[in-house]
């Protein structure tokens, strides 16, 4: 808790007040783009924006939360329903259409640190378990069809 920073979700000044007071140890900022853990909370119109504008201006990265909203509101997740992209994204067993796994994908520069093509190693216990990915592929088949959302 020590190394954590929290801000209230929707309130852009309180956002920068605390990267202006923090900003020099603040690697990336977590964020739910739309908050789940209290209620389906939508942010307002052209907060997440700000949040990545402020973020950029002083070097840190932007991480959503999209264990919660992944797939759930839109096929392209909560940042594609909502148009604005994070640098990275955390998703959680929905990818294994419900079964034990988590992923996170994010841009392409930053992708390329992790093995095999970076010196970043990542493992995990059910890392490209055979039944959560075809259990996600299945998902992801039943989620593209027309209607579905």
């Amino acid at each position: 808790a020590q190394e954590v920073i929290t801000v209230p979700f929707n309130d852009i000044e309180s956002y920068r007040e605390a990267i202006d007071y923090w900003k020099d140890d603040i690697a990336a900022v977590l964020v739910e783009p739309i908050v789940g853990n209290f209620g389906m909370v939508m942010p307002q119109p052209g907060f997440l924006e700000e949040v990545n504008k402020i973020s950029h201006d002083n070097g840190t990265l932007v991480i959503y939360d999209e264990v919660i909203t992944a797939f759930r509101f839109h096929y392209g997740a909560a940042q594609d329903l909502l148009g604005v992209k994070p640098d990275l994204t955390a998703f959680g067993k929905i990818v294994g259409g419900g079964l034990p796994i988590g992923g996170y994908g994010g841009r392409q520069d930053i992708m390329e640190h992790v093995a095999p093509l970076g010196p970043a190693y990542q493992a995990g216990t059910m890392a490209g378990n055979p039944l959560s990915m075809r259990a996600g592929n299945a998902l992801l088949e039943v989620l593209e069809q027309e209607g579905v959302y």
